[in-house]
């Protein structure tokens, strides 16, 4: 074969391309899914518009992906079967609105945070001027909604024990409750309030300015996995220098509330 003809050069190139591009398509086709656990029913971070997917992780876990080279894979589950889910490795990494606790911190691996939270009071515009006080959610037999699994039913346990506490399955369901009138007052993480003061739906509902607890989100990685966890984490900070999380962030949460750093009555625990 004569390589130095001009033909036989284009075919070699030909076949490299060709050798090339099937290699590429391999990595990409056998790379492992990153399979990511959430519970829609939490906006503005995760939650389901008009049955599609949306909010602040479900943004940031296809950033995520994509820089992982991984393929992105939404795995749906009840909020309290997310630690389960990671631990018996069905999912890889929680990104759902979970917040660092101590006792969390036991089972899975936390990120750095990337975003403060705390619990707050909700409740009807119609109620602010009989219930619009720190001290209404701590009256006996107050009537108050919380998500089970949260850190709003975790303060409500252990601070109000003289209310009349719902337990919810999501967030979605308990502010159905509180504009209906079943409850008082709803109790759960600041984010929550700051999509409803945007929702043209829910402005019937404000929120009390002040935080029982202090909260900071973060995502979730097994125990096992330190090695995703790195990775994970190194991204992440990419995300923070870059600007692009607080991009995710701000178009989900336009929105600035003022919240005092101390709650006025008592601290709370750190979950959601």
């Amino acid at each position: 074969m004569n390589l130095y003809n001009p033909k036989t050069q284009m075919c070699l190139l030909a076949i490299c391309m060709l050798f090339l591009t099937a290699c590429t398509d391999t990595a990409v086709s056998t790379a492992p899914e990153l399979r990511v656990g959430i519970s829609p029913h939490y906006p503005p971070l995760v939650y389901r518009d008009n049955g599609k997917l949306a909010g602040i992780d479900v943004d940031a876990a296809q950033l995520l992906a994509k820089k992982l080279n991984r393929k992105l894979v939404f795995v749906e589950k009840p909020f309290t079967d997310l630690i389960p889910a990671l631990q018996t490795g069905n999912i890889d990494i929680i990104m759902s609105g979970l917040s660092i606790t101590p006792a969390r911190s036991q089972q899975v691996l936390f990120t750095n945070p990337y975003l403060d939270a705390g619990q707050v009071i909700m409740l009807r515009v119609n109620d602010a001027s009989r219930l619009g006080h720190k001290d209404a959610i701590f009256l006996p037999r107050a009537k108050i909604a919380v998500v089970t699994g949260s850190t709003g039913a975790t303060f409500a346990r252990k601070h109000l024990s003289f209310a009349n506490i719902t337990q919810c399955n999501s967030a979605t369901q308990a502010v159905d409750k509180l504009q209906k009138g079943n409850v008082d007052f709803l109790i759960h993480d600041a984010p929550t309030s700051w999509a409803l003061a945007s929702d043209k739906t829910k402005q019937d509902i404000i929120s009390l300015n002040l935080r029982l607890t202090e909260e900071h989100l973060a995502w979730a990685i097994a125990k096992n996995q330190t090695a995703l966890f790195n990775s994970v984490n190194a991204q992440l900070k990419i995300m923070k220098q870059s600007g692009e999380m607080n991009a995710i962030i701000h178009k989900w949460l336009p929105v600035t509330i003022e919240i005092p750093q101390k709650p006025q009555q008592t601290e709370g625990p750190q979950e959601r």
